[in-house]
Parts: C-alpha cells; sequence; structure tokens
C-alpha cells in the first residue's frame, strides 16, 4: 500500500472525501438557454464513475478500511460538505463551477456588485433552484461560494481536486493575481489545489483523473502531486493521439 508522512497527528490515517453524481434539480425555465447563467447546471454524464474509480484507486492504495465518504444525489449539499469537508486529507469534488463577471452580476442579482469571492464556486445540490440571489440566500442555496469555503477550517487538507468546469476562474487584481475559488482553498488551509481553467469534456477528465491518483498513490514509484498530474497530462494526450482524437 501507499505510504505518507504524517502530517499531523489527526490525519496520519488518510480520508477520502469524493463529492459528485450530485442532483442539480430541476433548471429554471425562465433563466437565458445562452450563456453562463448560474443557475443552469445540467447533469454530469460520467461524475459517477469518476468517483468510483477515484474511490477504488484510493482502497487500493491505501487497504479496504481506509475512510472514505462520498457526498452524492441530493446528500451533496452545502451543509453536509461545510461538517465533513474539515476532517479529510483528500477532497474530490466532480461538479459544475461558476463564475460570474462583475459585469454581468446585476443580471442574476438584486444586489449591488460584490467581491469576486461572493461571485465563483462549485454547483452542489439543487443549485437549479429557480430562485433570484437575495441576502438571505447565502446558506444552502446550491452555491457554495468562495467566501463560504474560505470560512471552513480545512488545514486538515492535503490536497483539494476541483474536477470542475472553471473553478480556476476569478477576478484579476492589482497585485494580487487570480481572486477565486482556488485561492479559497488555500486561505482555508489546504497544502494544495488542483482546478481547472477550461470547459473541460467529461470522459477525458475522468481518464485524467484516475491517471494522476494512481501516479500519486503508487507506492513503487511515488511522484509529487504535480509530477503525477504532468505524467497524467502526457498519458492522457497520448491515448488521444492513437484514437485520432
Amino acid at each position: 500500500t501507499a505510504k505518507l508522512p504524517p502530517q499531523n497527528s489527526t490525519a496520519a490515517s488518510p480520508r477520502l472525501l469524493l463529492l459528485g453524481d450530485i442532483a442539480f434539480g430541476a433548471a429554471d425555465p425562465t433563466a437565458p438557454t445562452e450563456g453562463d447563467h448560474p443557475r443552469e447546471f445540467p447533469p454530469l454524464m460520467n461524475s459517477r464513475s469518476e468517483i468510483l474509480a477515484v474511490r477504488d484507486s484510493f482502497k487500493r492504495a491505501f487497504g479496504s478500511s481506509a475512510e472514505v465518504v462520498t457526498l452524492r444525489g441530493d446528500a451533496a449539499t452545502e451543509q453536509r460538505f461545510g461538517k465533513e469537508a474539515p476532517r479529510f486529507r483528500f477532497l474530490h469534488l466532480v461538479t459544475h463551477g461558476f463564475f460570474i463577471p462583475s459585469r454581468e452580476w446585476a443580471e442574476v442579482s438584486d444586489l449591488p456588485a460584490v467581491e469576486s469571492g461572493a461571485r465563483c464556486g462549485p454547483a452542489l445540490s439543487q443549485a437549479n433552484r429557480p430562485r433570484t440571489v437575495t441576502v438571505d440566500d447565502v446558506l444552502e442555496d446550491g452555491l457554495l461560494t468562495a467566501l463560504e469555503v474560505e470560512a471552513l477550517d480545512l488545514g486538515e487538507a492535503d490536497l483539494v481536486v476541483l474536477s470542475a468546469c472553471e473553478t480556476g476562474l476569478g477576478d484579476i487584481a492589482a497585485g494580487e493575481g487570480v481572486l477565486g475559488l482556488q485561492r479559497a482553498f488555500h486561505t482555508a488551509g489546504a497544502r494544495t489545489v488542483v482546478a481547472s481553467l477550461w470547459k473541460v469534456e467529461h470522459r477525458a477528465t475522468r481518464e485524467l483523473m484516475e491517471r494522476f491518483y494512481e501516479n500519486l498513490w503508487n507506492a513503487e514509484t511515488p511522484m509529487s502531486k504535480s509530477e503525477a498530474l504532468r505524467q497524467a497530462q502526457l498519458s492522457v494526450l497520448r491515448e488521444n493521439r492513437q484514437r485520432g482524437v
């Protein structure tokens, strides 16, 4: 099995939190059909197979007794994620990401312009519920904003993987770089965050994640996180070329 040095007394035993195969709920029929409206989240066809593949890879590496908790369907709520996430060393989220540029905020909200952290994040259970964003919609509206992530205590988290579309996006601030969900997880205490900057095809994402974890948790040829991801990317590219993709 894979061996990892304990990062602190409570995280010596690896734990994995999986979030995916989410029930986003019925879409708002009055919502726009074009553009990146934050209340239009279609089902992710391969999300269930991805979280199962990650779970199996984790079990092979650390043994069948290693703790895995999966939040899926209607259970993938903000409240449940906020309660569970602080306990885990590895967090893997398979969902849609959203980012609302400040210039578009007025089109989907009855609030004045707000900071970037309130306008980006992952979609969770019932994120498609037809509701205008208001001051009262901050706890369980199906959208886990970066501001809400920053309020979590993720000091146990060695790795957070955001396997979602555009989860790396955010506003550009002079001298501060990209302000978004990735920074929010770091602020909450996560040591390493892997996020995407573009819309990702589901099958390719699943293949990339499978290879990434196989490389990372391989006890015979251990790799750093960055090298594990790089080798996974090269492997997927080679296979796509062979298939003529």
